[in-house]
Formats: structure tokens, C-alpha cells, sequence
């Protein structure tokens, strides 16, 4: 196979999400034509998608040697040395991308994370920016920027890029499941369960949103209520020789529990309702499945409010710390 046929074909592969595939055709291709820098840039993508940082680092290393003006393996060694936790690395070759390639808005998306990973806040916003000034009809330009502030705490100014993202791309799972967390943590609630619904029906698979889906608003609710009332039960059945009047008192806040939950499960959709039900069987006597916060899952106003102080707390450190946190770029 021909190093032009090996990339058309395992770029190809790549987009439909078959790594394995793809490392197939590219090693017949090393084979014959083993000094093609772009043959091993994407065997290191195929290994990011297999999430084997240490493989791709080794490629993509391979790639800067071969050919160390290119951008692309720069760009990709930066990917898998934030994934390996090796942050100051991989801001040295995000840089070195952007170096050679400013005019790209892929180098500064890159760059951006890797800035973020290494703590510099500031940097890390204006390289999301910048990504989003050169390229502002690409989707993951915004979605980048949503990223980085997001992870920065703040998620209302997080809200508009990923809603930007989507307007540009209606059919990214990853930010339509991020937006829906960004609302949830600036208390902008209504509306988030259908877009964690929305991002299991766009991608069944999506382990994250199938999680959020199911233990947050309603559907997190009936597994609170469900506790509380499997609480009462056993307090009750343990008060019935001894405290017949606790008895019964324990027996309604049981029944009382198990009738809110059956009222908040209704609002549920017919396809949520048995994505709950297949979980409770699957977490059904195995322990290890169980989540034990539930108990915050039904976060009082009290909560809320404490939570709350403890962001702006935190929020007015780091404005003291790094006077530009709180500047757009």
C-alpha cells in the first residue's frame, strides 16, 4: 500500500471512529515507506482515540523528528502529554505548534489546553480567544473557550460559547452534554434534564450523559427518595415490637417518600424512565455500583447557599492572585 493510500484510507477510518482499523492500514504502509511524518501523526491520532496517551506520544515524537517544522506532530505530542499529566511539556509543544503555525486556529485550541493544564488561566483564555478571532465559524473554537472557563469556575460565561458551539455544530454530544453541566452549576436548571436526554438520544454510548441524565433533577431524585424510603421502612419493621406509635409514624414517611418519587419518576420520558429502571436492576445488590452521595443529590437551600459563598470565596482569591483572571481577550 501506497503512504498516499495508507493516509486517505486510515484518515478515513479515523472520522468513523476505527483506530484499530486504521493502525492496521498505516502499518502496512511503515512498512514500505517508514520516513513519512504524516503516516506516524496519524497512528499517534489512532492511539489518542484508543486513549493510549504513551503510544501516541511516541508517535507523534517520532513524526517531530522526521520532520520538526511541521506543526502537526508538535500539535499532537502536546494532546498526549496534557492526557499523561505532564504539564509543562506539553505547554512547551503547544507553543512550539503555535510557533509554527499562528495562523491556525487548531494550534491555539491546543495551546489553550495546554496553558489550562498548567495552571496559567489568563493565557489559557486568550489562546481560546484568539482560536475563536481566527476561525469563528468552527464549532470547536467556542466549545474550547466554554471549556476553559468552565474549568476556570465560571460557568455563566462559559454558557454562551458552548450555546455559540452548537449553533454552529446542533449535533455535538460532548458540548451539549458540557452545556447542560454549565447550567446546572450557574443554577440555571430548567431545561437541563431534555438536554442530557437529547445527548443519549445523539449518542447512545455517551457514558457521561447517561450518568448526568440519571442523577440529576427527577430521575436523581427518585434514587434520593427511594433511599429515604427504604430508610423509614427498615426503622419502622424495627419499631414494631417495641413502639407501635413509631411504627406507623415510620410507615407513612415511607409511604409519604415512595409517593414523591413516584411523582417526580411521571415527569420522566418513557425512554428515561427505562434507562432508570435498567440501572436499579443493574446496581441491585452489588454494593460497588452503588453511588453513595446520594445524599447531596437533593441539595437543600442551605446547601446552595454555602456552595455559593464557597465560589465567590474562591472566585475573589484568584482575581487577587492574577489581577487579568476576570478580563476578556
Amino acid at each position: 500500500m501506497t503512504a498516499d493510500a495508507a493516509l486517505e484510507r486510515a484518515s478515513a477510518l479515523l472520522d468513523l471512529q476505527r483506530p484499530q482499523e486504521a493502525l492496521t492500514h498505516l502499518q502496512r504502509a511503515f512498512s514500505a515507506t517508514p520516513d513519512v511524518p504524516q503516516l506516524h501523526c496519524l497512528a499517534a491520532l489512532a492511539f489518542l482515540q484508543l486513549d493510549d496517551p504513551g503510544q501516541a506520544l511516541t508517535a507523534a515524537g517520532a513524526a517531530v523528528r522526521l520532520s520538526p517544522e511541521q506543526e502537526w506532530g508538535h500539535r499532537i505530542c502536546a494532546v498526549a502529554l496534557i492526557k499523561l499529566g505532564r504539564a509543562t511539556d506539553a505547554r512547551r509543544a503547544a507553543l512550539e505548534a503555535a510557533r509554527l503555525a499562528p495562523e491556525l486556529a487548531t494550534t491555539h485550541i491546543v495551546l489553550a489546553s495546554a496553558l489550562q493544564a498548567s495552571g496559567d488561566h489568563a493565557g489559557a483564555v486568550a489562546a481560546a480567544r484568539h482560536a475563536v478571532a481566527l476561525d469563528p465559524d468552527d464549532a470547536a473554537t467556542h466549545s474550547t473557550l466554554g471549556e476553559v472557563l468552565f474549568e476556570q469556575d465560571r460557568p455563566a460565561e462559559a454558557i454562551p460559547a458552548y450555546e455559540h458551539a452548537l449553533r454552529l455544530d446542533p449535533e455535538d454530544a460532548d458540548t451539549l452534554n458540557n452545556l447542560a453541566v454549565a447550567r446546572l452549576r450557574a443554577y440555571q436548571r430548567a431545561g437541563t434534564a431534555e438536554q442530557f436526554e437529547a445527548v443519549a438520544r445523539l449518542d447512545p454510548r455517551h457514558e457521561i450523559a447517561r450518568h448526568n441524565l440519571l442523577h440529576t433533577g427527577p430521575a436523581g431524585r427518585s434514587f434520593v427518595y427511594r433511599r429515604f424510603s427504604t430508610l423509614a421502612a427498615v426503622v419502622a419493621i424495627l419499631m414494631l415490637a417495641a413502639e407501635p406509635a413509631a411504627f406507623l409514624t415510620f410507615t407513612v414517611i415511607a409511604l409519604s417518600f415512595e409517593g414523591v418519587r413516584a411523582l417526580e419518576v411521571r415527569r420522566l420520558s418513557a425512554p428515561t424512565r427505562q434507562l432508570l429502571a435498567d440501572d436499579r436492576r443493574a446496581r441491585r445488590f452489588r454494593p460497588l455500583r452503588w453511588d453513595w452521595s446520594w445524599p447531596l443529590r437533593l441539595r437543600p437551600w442551605w446547601w446552595i447557599a454555602i456552595e455559593h459563598v464557597i465560589r465567590e470565596a474562591r472566585r475573589s482569591h484568584r482575581r487577587r492572585r492574577d489581577p487579568g483572571a476576570g478580563m476578556r481577550y
